[in-house]
């Protein structure tokens, strides 16, 4: 009989069984399909979504119908990261929607290589994600990449 079928399931074991399901080391070719986050690409970037796709990345495409909608917009972007050539239109709304932007405003221009070897921007959104740790901000904020690498975070209130 599995715990499922058990109508009184020992709390004990199912405690015990998602540890363990969460905590054990697992062999990395495991977690191949797991996504390092998700990244909300709009329509100003949208070359991007298969470089970044392809560096592990789960990727949300925004079109900027949707993103007008404050409802939709709400739902695809609460809580996410989202990149853009159009910073402005989103810091406004970003405190309220715990949203992180990743700028490429000052970029000359996005590579459309669509292999992520080949795609300088990609890399360098990848890189950012990284060393700033975005992946773990919490609350608002806004990183700006600059071709020079010299990229400006900044938080939110």
């Amino acid at each position: 009989m599995t715990d499922d079928a058990n109508p009184n399931p020992d709390p004990e074991a199912i405690i015990h069984r998602i540890l363990r399901r969460h905590l054990d080391p697992e062999p990395l070719e495991d977690r191949a399909g797991w996504s390092r986050c998700t990244l909300v690409i709009d329509d100003s970037v949208g070359c991007l979504a298969l470089p970044l796709r392809n560096a592990n990345f789960g990727i949300v495409r925004a079109t900027e119908t949707k993103l007008r909608d404050q409802q939709v917009k709400g739902l695809i972007l609460w809580g996410r990261i989202l990149v853009t050539r159009c910073t402005a239109d989103y810091v406004a709304d970003a405190p309220a929607q715990d949203l992180g932007v990743i700028g490429l405003d000052a970029l000359p221009n996005v590579s459309d290589a669509e292999a992520y070897e080949d795609n300088a921007t990609a890399q360098m959104v990848s890189r950012a994600v990284t060393e700033h740790r975005l992946t773990s901000a919490r609350r608002a904020w806004v990183l700006m990449l600059s071709p020079s690498g010299q990229h400006v975070f900044v938080r939110l209130e």
